[in-house]
């Protein structure tokens, strides 16, 4: 009799254990990042393996609840603490540079034949770190490339914006007989502009910082 009760009372607080880790995983879902420093920490990889494969049917089940979900992406300002005495950009601003620009960038960061054979290196950047923000969750884009938009009204050319690796600018058709670009197709060419303005601040701060000059807007490839 007291065996089956202590029994009993095992399996009840195992019951309440699993009910508040679920009832706390729904308020708070456990990220990939924190599964995989529980199962790992203080094991071998073959250890790692032996768990993770044993608890698989019931982690693939959490997951499905979205009780483990995705790691949040590092934030710009997290991405730049963790890579210190580099110059940090984003990715779309890195394909709209010009192809000047992206050569004198690049080339900035390398040692003087002085520093190389004096072993001292006085750089106050030495080198540089993209941040992914590719593809990007807005009208007209979604791929790995920005995508710049152009249009033509009243005999004039319109151009969002362009880079060296960004993708060829798309050309907007008015739409039949108004002369003028659809609704749909003015948001694309908008939020292709942000982007544009946003990544040539980005560029022209960093520039200002590196000591370097920018490619005047008249001579710029659009």
């Amino acid at each position: 009799m007291n065996t089956n009760i202590s029994e009993l009372l095992q399996l009840k607080k195992q019951y309440d254990d699993d009910n508040k880790l679920l009832q706390a995983l729904e308020k708070n879902p456990m990220s990939e990042g924190q599964l995989n420093d529980i199962l790992g920490r203080g094991r071998t990889s073959l250890e790692f393996a032996t768990i993770q494969k044993r608890l698989s049917p019931l982690l693939d089940e959490l997951r499905e609840r979205k009780l483990i979900v995705e790691d949040s992406p590092m934030s710009f300002e997290e991405f730049k603490k963790a890579n210190p005495n580099m110059i940090c950009i984003h990715a779309s601003s890195l394909q709209q540079m010009e192809l000047r620009e992206y050569e004198s960038f690049s080339q900035s960061f390398k040692r003087s034949n002085e520093q190389m054979i004096s072993g001292e290196d006085s750089r106050n950047w030495t080198g540089f770190k993209v941040y992914q923000d590719l593809p990007m969750d807005v009208i007209g884009q979604g791929f790995k490339a920005v995508q710049p938009y152009m249009y033509v009204q009243n005999g004039r050319k319109y151009t969002s914006g362009a880079g060296f690796t960004a993708k060829s600018p798309l050309m907007l058709i008015n739409a039949q007989g108004t002369g003028r670009i659809s609704a749909e197709d003015r948001q694309k060419f908008n939020e292709a502009e942000k982007i544009y303005d946003r990544s040539r601040k980005e560029i022209d701060s960093i520039f200002r910082d590196l000591a370097l000059n920018t490619v005047p807007e008249k001579e710029r490839q659009y």
